[in-house]
């Protein structure tokens, strides 16, 4: 039968396994959230939340080098050339190793006057800038994983990460180290899962590198870095614009319902992870891939209805188990910036598509709605209900240009 045809081959198994791995991992860092928010206060947990916004946009050169890596290691599996992938590797850990430091540096110099906008400790935001150094690594190794359909490694990569942030991080605070030993915990989940991963590469390192310079890379990072970037940016800076503009125990309440608004989002992103090579390479081929992206669109879609059913229907309880009586006021609320995450997650799945098509172009316009997401935060934040409603009115404007630009012949 055709409806059993379209959830069969190797998307559905490559995004069952992220699906289950990823998913476990979004979890993990949503218990991680949980767990935070009921060992601290309501304004310690909001300069918390921040801080794990601006990690969010660190996430910008991560998920652009693991998009990118993925692409070349793509090219380069297809015709079976492991010592191309080793020679990306190498030059990619040597180069962004470097730039990890220094982007580090650069961020610690500028921690005083950041610190005083966000009214936080220059101190926690220079140990939060410690995790810029494995953010230029980890992606190298995913993206090598990603790029060769190694989804089973790929995917503990994500658990081992997981595991380690939310059981140091537990220990820490209970020891009375604070938002100082949530900080310390991603630094190292991060850098475990690195060791897993190029570990997990090591049949490639053992093949003879073939040194060369890699042709295009270049010219594709931007789009990739562009694209990223924006997408980033449009599902992290409500809670960095909310701690500027309201009171830190209102911050504190609103973040759980953006952390938990979230979960819509990232539940959706393995589909993207496992989406991205299989329709690299079917293009590469020129076999087309329009089909692994309907597939696609419509995993995304199902999920994204039984979760909104879901908010929409008992807010009060998920907020109640998952982080307390203490935020529970904020259940009304949920439904509104899970809507925008629902928006941004099919449009995710649409900048994925043109990058793998050689499209990148198309995503150019996502940076007029970035900014627009920016104004209308800015302008309309007389209550959290409206200040959530502009979420939705941009997500859905930059998902229905998106798609009418994408289908138009």
């Amino acid at each position: 039968m055709k409806i059993f045809e379209k959830f069969s081959g190797e998307l559905v198994k490559g995004s069952l396994i992220l699906l289950i791995s990823m998913n476990i991992f979004n979890f993990l860092n949503y218990i991680f959230h949980f767990v935070s928010a009921r060992l601290l206060e309501p304004v310690d947990y909001g300069i918390l939340a921040t801080l794990m916004s601006i990690i969010y946009l660190f996430n910008i050169p991560h998920d652009t080098i693991q998009t990118i890596t993925s692409r070349y290691a793509t090219k380069f599996n297809v015709n079976k050339e492991d010592g191309r992938i080793k020679n990306l590797m190498i030059k990619s850990i040597r180069r962004f190793s470097v730039l990890g430091i220094l982007c580090f540096l650069i961020f610690a110099a500028f921690s005083p006057v950041l610190g005083k906008f966000l009214r936080i400790e220059p101190k926690l935001l220079i140990l939060t800038g410690g995790v810029l150094i494995g953010i230029f690594l980890l992606p190298i190794s995913r993206g090598t994983l990603q790029g060769t359909k190694k989804f089973n490694s790929l995917g503990f990569s994500y658990l081992l990460e997981g595991f380690v942030k939310l059981g140091i991080t537990t220990s820490l605070i209970i020891l009375g180290f604070g938002v100082y030993g949530a900080m310390g915990a991603i630094i190292l989940g991060i850098f475990s899962a690195f060791a897993f991963s190029f570990v997990s590469l090591r049949k490639i390192l053992k093949t003879k590198r073939k040194n060369e310079k890699i042709k295009g890379i270049y010219s594709y990072s931007f789009p990739v870095l562009v694209s990223i970037a924006c997408v980033t940016f449009l599902y992290s800076i409500d809670i960095i614009l909310a701690k500027r503009f309201f009171p830190e125990e209102v911050v504190g309440n609103y973040a759980a319902v953006s952390m938990l608004s979230k979960i819509i989002f990232f539940g959706t992103w393995p589909i993207s992870k496992a989406m991205f090579p299989i329709a690299s390479e079917r293009y590469d081929k020129k076999r087309g891939s329009s089909s692994i992206f309907k597939k696609s669109i419509l995993i995304v879609l199902l999920i994204l209805a039984f979760a909104l059913l879901v908010y929409f229907l008992i807010p009060k309880s998920i907020i109640m188990i998952l982080y307390g009586q203490k935020f529970v006021s904020m259940a009304s609320l949920l439904i509104y910036p899970s809507i925008a995450m629902a928006f941004l997650s099919l449009t995710n799945l649409l900048i994925l598509y043109n990058l793998c098509v050689n499209r990148a172009r198309r995503n150019y316009l996502v940076i007029f709605f970035v900014l627009l997401q920016v104004v209308l935060l800015s302008v309309f934040h007389s209550s959290l209900l409206q200040f959530a409603s502009m979420l939705i009115v941009c997500n859905a404007l930059l998902f229905l240009t998106m798609l009418v630009l994408n289908f138009k012949k």
